[in-house]
């Protein structure tokens, strides 16, 4: 499908969503030194329930601003995700048809080690000694039939005050290739 074709350009929300997850990570850890785990989907406006969209002004608005098609322009949706992470695949797969999305994000707090250690557990990173493990926010940004873009930061300790208190924040957020996507879809219907 070429650009002119299509509602809108899937790198422009592809950024637009890790950079807002980026956000949405840095204000979990700042709020509850946690970070839970969230898809928020693109989903096709046209697939909303009624309750949820209201997309008359919304549509109008995009059609002053020059959008081909407005009726089809994404909308974000939000879901926590299961606490059991082999039954996410699924869960987004299902979602992801339900309202056609054509991208989706996860956001979730991850344990990462050198790739030596790595190696030593053949990549079961959860089963290495706590001090031999580091935890990440990480980002991972999916566009259907397209490959997983990844994208983590450390968790760090910082010193936060004068009297010696530490809190937890988000460290540098860098791209990541070649790491193991989490439990997640690659590939799902569309209409």
């Amino acid at each position: 499908m070429t650009d002119n074709n299509k509602p809108y350009r899937a790198s422009m929300f592809g950024k637009a969503l890790r950079e807002s997850n980026k956000m949405f990570a840095e204000k979990m850890v700042h709020d509850l030194e946690s970070i839970y785990s969230w898809v928020i989907l693109l989903a096709d406006s046209r697939r909303l329930p009624k309750h949820v969209k209201e997309t008359e002004r919304f549509t109008e608005l995009l059609k002053a601003s020059g959008a081909k098609n407005p009726e089809r322009f994404p909308v974000p949706i939000m879901s926590a995700l299961p606490n059991d992470i082999y039954l996410w695949e699924t869960y987004i797969k299902t979602a992801a048809e339900d309202v056609n999305a054509e991208m989706f994000t996860v956001i979730t707090q991850a344990y990462g080690a050198k790739r030596k250690l790595a190696r030593e557990v053949e990549g079961k990173i959860h089963e290495l000694h706590t001090e031999d493990r580091d935890d990440y926010a990480l980002i991972q940004v999916v566009e259907n039939g397209k490959q997983v873009q990844t994208f983590a930061a450390p968790l760090i300790m910082c010193l936060v005050t004068r009297q010696g208190d530490y809190k937890l924040k988000v460290g540098d957020w860098l791209q990541y290739f070649n790491v193991e996507k989490l439990a997640l879809p690659t590939r799902w219907e569309t209409r």
